[in-house]
């Protein structure tokens, strides 16, 4: 099998799909030919997590309570309204406080590069910056903090909930879902695994003619059976007095990292055992 980039766009709270891929990888030793991974808004993180390659550490991270936080409209995020459309923002306090839960120092020893683009300050072009190749951990923080703020759609996020107090919609412009290519083409791969819970989502051939690509998503037919819905996983007021969100959004993690692996298996399975 030859090496490959990959790239997870952002998804908000199912962004859990994708931790079920990285299982995947796992188990069918596909690490190895990970060469650099990219992503934007949670796949940001999620990126993080595949260049760690522990799949118990991603699912601990999923199920820690500065994930729910992070993922709960009145603490997590704040909304912006572009052309109508609703946009979340994850705040950069709650973003830093994930972050430093991970061992940020271990990416200096990571084959795989963890890249993000950067717009460069001369020349009008973009850069291409490679976390793994920053002797500071305050600077690789201060890299995926802003590769996470990217505004990506919250849907299933309750966003009448926002707080008041909103970005400037007119700063802002539409989220771009190729956004995750941009790095790991800009870093030389041209074979690209894409990894979204959008089951609609589609590479734009015009702007990447030159990479062979392909997208791990989940079917029209789950999001029709329901399988692959978040609502549950962003924590929900308490019912009766009690409190059984952390409950219920564990179970929303799980299932959706279920829905990620058995769409792993459903894409890459044949291609797997062509590779061994």
């Amino acid at each position: 099998m030859e090496s490959f980039g990959l790239a997870l766009t952002g998804a908000g709270a199912k962004g859990a799909f994708q931790i079920g891929v990285l299982r995947y990888f796992e188990q069918n030793r596909m690490f190895s030919y990970l060469s650099a991974v990219s992503g934007n808004a949670i796949g940001a993180l999620n990126a993080v997590l595949f260049a760690l390659r522990d799949y118990k550490r991603a699912q601990a991270v999923w199920n820690s309570s500065e994930m729910r936080i992070l993922l709960t409209p009145s603490s997590g995020f704040s909304v912006a309204w572009i052309d109508g459309k609703p946009y979340g923002i994850f705040k950069k306090e709650r973003v830093e406080d994930l972050f430093r839960r991970l061992p940020l120092h271990e990416l200096h020893r990571c084959n795989t590069r963890v890249c993000f683009a950067a717009p460069a300050r001369q020349h009008g072009r973009k850069t291409v910056l490679c976390v793994n190749q920053m002797p500071r951990t305050e600077e690789i923080l201060e890299i995926l903090i802003s590769a996470a703020a990217v505004p990506f759609p919250y849907p299933e996020a309750k966003l009448s909930d926002a707080p008041p107090e909103e970005p400037d919609s007119t700063a802002l412009s539409a989220p771009d879902a190729s956004a995750p290519l941009v790095p790991v083409f800009g870093a030389g791969c041209q074979r690209v695994m894409v990894v979204t819970a959008d089951p609609a989502y589609a590479v734009d051939r015009k702007r990447f003619s030159g990479i062979n690509s392909q997208v791990i998503q989940p079917g029209e037919w789950m999001m029709k059976e329901g399988i692959g819905q978040s609502q549950s996983i962003v924590p929900q007021k308490p019912q009766n007095g009690t409190n059984n969100a952390p409950q219920s959004n564990q179970t929303a993690v799980m299932r959706l990292m279920n829905d990620g692996y058995f769409c792993a298996h459903r894409a890459l399975s044949a291609r797997q055992l062509s590779a061994h």
